[in-house]
């Protein structure tokens, strides 16, 4: 759909500027909306030998998006900041986020089980607010989360590694 205007990531984001005050079907909005995003992490991706991972750029971008939220470039600046934070959130070198995996890697189980368990505790309690979903989901979610990394997934990247090659880079 992009190719028209140059494809890949400035395809993206051109499309996004050109449809941003059209109206447009919910899922063509949807789509539009999501592209942003999507773009910016294939532009982080594509170009992350020249993109520094710096700290005070995630909180740059923060802050710029912060004071133009109401205005007209809040969306973008928000998704750049979203973008480039997560990316940095998750590449800090001798990252203290990555204390979370001590244990094991649960964010695969996470959000794989999140969702049928949401619905497991609507069907069990009736209707809820999301705070009570996530209070009777969220410890359910952990939980198979766990079992999953330790009983699957971690015995089955010890096989791969075994059996395939490291990936070039």
């Amino acid at each position: 759909m992009a190719a028209g205007y140059g494809g890949g990531a400035r395809g993206y984001a051109l499309l996004w500027v050109l449809t941003r005050d059209a109206a447009l079907p919910v899922k063509a909005m949807a789509f539009r909306d999501l592209s942003l995003p999507f773009a910016l992490g294939m532009a982080l991706r594509v170009w992350r030998h020249r993109v520094p991972l710096s700290g005070l750029l995630a909180l740059g971008l923060c802050g710029l998006a912060f004071a133009a939220r109401g205005g007209e470039g809040f969306e973008p600046l928000a998704a750049a900041a979203l973008a480039y934070g997560t990316l940095w959130l998750g590449y800090v070198p001798g990252g203290w986020i990555r204390a979370w995996n001590r244990l094991g890697d649960y964010s695969y189980g996470l959000y794989v089980y999140a969702f049928p368990l949401q619905g497991l505790a609507v069907w069990l309690l009736g209707p809820q607010g999301p705070a009570q979903n996530l209070a009777c989901a969220v410890p359910m979610t952990l939980v198979c989360a766990i079992l999953s990394w330790h009983a699957v997934e971690r015995p089955a990247l010890a096989l791969r590694r075994r059996a395939l090659p490291a990936p070039a880079e």
